[in-house]
């Protein structure tokens, strides 16, 4: 894969300094650890990884210039509910609670963002590691949004 013209940038919170990480000759990946510094950036491909249930503020981000910027937004691994938002205890090596918002909002927000829903992929619920009782009211899913122009 020809990569000389790729930069990727990942978000973690979690890490105590930014870097750049070389991962082989002419491929670097540049780790950020501070939300404003990700907000002043535009992207052409944001990928969030199975993290948007654990960002409160995730309907701010929905509407920020990050997104709106952007060409593509893609969802992975992510637990949706079938009807309204919910907390669920996540039940994995994290130990902690994660939002499960409403997939026709997620849909209806972005749309009205001007973006149009292109692939949609279903995973087994029980993946999800929600509540056990909060499984049939899960979708675990993978949702790739393109700009509509």
């Amino acid at each position: 894969i020809k990569v000389d013209n790729l930069k990727v940038t990942i978000y973690d919170p979690f890490s105590n300094n930014e870097k750049e990480v070389k991962l082989f000759n002419n491929f670097k990946v540049k780790i950020l650890n501070s939300n404003n510094v990700l907000k002043e950036k535009n992207y052409d491909f944001l990928i969030f990884g199975s993290s948007s249930q654990y960002i409160k503020n995730f309907l701010e981000v929905l509407d920020s210039n990050m997104i709106l910027n952007s060409n593509l937004v893609l969802f992975t691994h992510t637990p949706l509910s079938k009807k309204e938002d919910f907390i669920s205890n996540q039940h994995t090596g994290y130990k902690g609670h994660q939002i499960i918002r409403s997939f026709n909002f997620i849909k209806e927000k972005m749309e009205k963002n001007k973006f149009e829903l292109i692939f949609k992929s279903a995973l087994p619920p029980e993946l999800a590691s929600v509540d056990e009782e909060k499984t049939k009211d899960t979708i675990y899913s993978n949702l790739l949004f393109k700009r509509i122009l």
